[in-house]
């Protein structure tokens, strides 16, 4: 190869050289040793642990094999087994609830009652009336306020729901048409004849009182707003 080019040191100067030195002057040039093997001339792989963190993250990723979007991975069959597992387990817990919840709720009433018809009408009235206003309340304060974490209101919401759970059997046990509904209405008919009435009534007007009372305390809210801004702007005249 040295051979072909020729000596270095003689090579002719041109363009711009060309003008301050004469034809077929030559100029000396320091010697370059030429290699030997053309491939000492590529430059050799840098190391991954020699990069910079952000080169050598790409270049590990850019190395790793890449999963097959086709193929589901264990994770994804894990997450199907355990919804696989959940949706079984909330059907078993619904038809265990369907039989079981009615039967039970109205041997409570039963219970508590002691067959007399006033105590029926009275209980049924109570039971609806506290429990909607106390899970109304909750619900209503859940959603109005401004919370910091999810974990606080779910907290709230599901004790809403424990109170309102009660009224719920009701309407399960008069409009059910599961077995355990028709022996749970057959209990009340018998041992608490006015107790689901009582509980129509007593959500019904819980009802009332929740909307009314709202109203109410949101008007008193907007005066006390009005009047403090009255007395501000009194304040700032006199």
């Amino acid at each position: 190869m040295s051979e072909e080019l020729g000596n270095p040191a003689e090579l002719p100067i041109e363009d711009d050289l060309a003008g301050t030195l004469g034809d077929g002057d030559a100029v000396a040039l320091p010697d370059v040793p030429l290699a030997d093997d053309p491939s000492a001339l590529i430059t050799p792989a840098v190391p991954a642990s020699a990069m910079p963190a952000p080169l050598a993250e790409s270049a590990k990723t850019a190395n790793m094999p890449q999963a097959d979007p086709a193929r589901p991975t264990s994770q994804t069959i894990q997450w199907a087994v355990v919804g696989v597992v959940l949706g079984a387990t909330l059907v078993v817990g619904a038809a265990l609830a369907a039989m079981l919840v009615p039967r039970w709720w109205a041997s409570v009433i039963a219970a508590i009652t002691g067959g007399d018809v006033f105590a029926s009408g009275f209980w049924g009235v109570t039971f609806g009336l506290v429990l909607t206003v106390a899970s109304l309340w909750l619900m209503i304060r859940t959603i109005r306020r401004r919370w910091q974490s999810w974990q606080a209101p779910l907290v709230v919401w599901i004790c809403a729901a424990l109170l309102a759970a009660p009224n719920v059997f009701v309407v399960w046990i008069v409009w059910g048409n599961t077995a355990g509904a028709r022996d749970g209405r057959a209990t009340l008919a018998a041992s608490a004849p006015h107790f689901a009435w009582g509980t129509a009534w007593g959500v019904l007007s819980a009802l009332v009182l929740v909307i009314v009372a709202d109203v109410m305390l949101r008007r008193m809210r907007r005066h006390r707003r009005e009047l403090k801004e009255f007395k501000r702007q009194v304040k700032e005249r006199g």
